[in-house]
């Protein structure tokens, strides 16, 4: 056979085929065009003349939610019947879960038509969410775990909603988290920024114990931690978490005192280092007083000193940096360091400021012995009550309007700590 005799051959296969979609088209057109008052009698009908159901089905099946009562077995079947032809029709199953719900109550077909629904139609959120509804109007807890996880999928911004409506169903946190969280990290950083701005220390915690350490000194999942921790006061997770950041710290003491660790530990143990314009913040490793105590031998990094510098072009206000911390036992204590100050240029000097707060308040200020000398010691003795307070150390400054208050030159901190001392009697102290 040549090839204009073979090609002349499938051009007449085709003509049989046109005929039938052309019958097929003509079939929908025929129906759709058709207003039916009762949409189970339509879709019956269909069955007899257009079995494939096509489009006119589909149609018809949305009408389906308004005559269901009348005759729920006979709207079910067909419903089935068009879900056969057309089983990606989202809003069908829907449909067809609330008409099993009310016929035969909860089971297992139920259950798998909402899941058939999330499946035909994954990425379709208003879909997800009335899923949800139906849920929780059936009351299974199962089914709003699954529901709440395929609407979290890919979308961590539902993390925040997914948790919310969870929690009447997982009071547990960590159960609420596994049951609802899809699996990846991202999805628990966000339940941990959600754990903070609800306060709410136990889900933070659940979260914590789910992600992979150890955490890096400077990441946000790790500084809202312990914002939410230290807002509940739960020391306890708090000085775990610091033990992490810097082994170096006992609890009790004040954290970070030697920073043998970063800026960015220093900041998450505590610390208020953000400084005002005209003020800079530098870790210097290589100037210490000399004769300080050797530092712990797990600190993270070398022993340093904290040094100010100030541009002599503002008239500063401090009062960073600031740490707040609670003693571990009553009693007489001394807080003890080092301080430095090179070329200061203004008679308005920072001074340190500690104080007590809680039960009792107290305050001490230490003024700088001068503008400019070299690596000296300083203390400051607390007598700390049975309520414990917290003490706040700080570097404060007042800004004057004085002709000099511009200040330059540098303050620098070293080897802060906080010791338990003996009662003045037993010291051989005068009485």
């Amino acid at each position: 056979m040549t090839a204009t005799g073979r090609a002349s051959r499938r051009h007449w296969l085709l003509i049989p085929a046109l005929v039938v979609a052309g019958a097929l088209a003509a079939s929908e057109a025929l129906r759709l065009r058709q207003a039916p008052d009762d949409p189970v009698v339509h879709l019956n009908e269909l069955a007899a003349v257009q079995p494939w159901g096509g489009l006119a089905a589909r149609r018809a099946s949305l009408g389906l939610e308004q005559a269901w009562r009348e005759g729920p077995a006979e709207t079910l079947k067909a419903l089935d019947w068009a879900l056969t032809r057309y089983p990606l029709d989202a809003e069908a199953w829907l449909l067809r879960a609330r008409l099993l719900r009310e016929t035969r109550g909860l089971d297992e077909q139920t259950r798998l038509s909402v899941y058939a629904a999330l499946a035909a139609q994954p990425g379709q959120r208003d879909l997800q969410w009335r899923a949800l509804g139906l849920a929780e109007a059936f009351g299974d807890a199962e089914l709003v775990a699954a529901t709440l996880q395929n609407w979290t999928m890919g979308r961590t911004q539902n993390v925040d909603r997914a948790l919310f409506a969870a929690a009447r169903w997982f009071p547990d946190p960590g159960e609420r988290l596994d049951r609802v969280l899809p699996e990846g990290e991202a999805y628990l950083l966000r339940a941990m920024r959600y754990a903070r701005d609800q306060d709410l220390p136990d889900l933070a915690h659940a979260v914590w114990q789910r992600l992979d350490p150890p955490r890096a000194p400077g990441e946000r999942v790790l500084e809202d931690y312990l914002r939410v921790q230290r807002a509940a006061g739960r020391s306890d997770r708090v000085w775990a978490v610091l033990q992490t950041l810097d082994p170096a710290h006992e609890r009790g003491r004040l954290p970070g005192g030697d920073f043998s660790v970063s800026l960015d530990a220093l900041d998450q143990l505590g610390w208020h280092l953000r400084m005002p314009a005209g003020v800079s913040l530098i870790r210097d490793e290589n100037d210490l007083p000399p004769g300080l105590p050797a530092p712990h031998p797990r600190a993270p990094l070398a022993q340093a000193s904290l040094r100010l510098e100030f541009s002599g072009r503002e008239n500063v206000r401090l009062n960073n940096p600031r740490i707040r911390f609670r003693p571990s036992e009553p009693g007489p204590h001394r807080l003890t360091g080092w301080w430095k100050a090179e070329r200061l240029t203004t008679r308005a000097l920072p001074s340190l400021d500690v104080r007590l707060t809680g039960g009792t308040r107290v305050r001490r200020s230490l003024d700088l012995p001068g503008p400019e000398f070299d690596w000296q010691p300083f203390s400051v003795d607390l007598d700390i009550d049975e309520t414990l307070p917290v003490i706040q150390f700080s570097v404060v400054r007042r800004d004057t309007e004085a002709f000099d208050r511009y200040i330059a030159g540098s303050l620098s901190l070293a080897g802060l700590r906080l010791e338990r001392v003996a009662p003045p009697s037993d010291r051989g102290d005068a009485p």
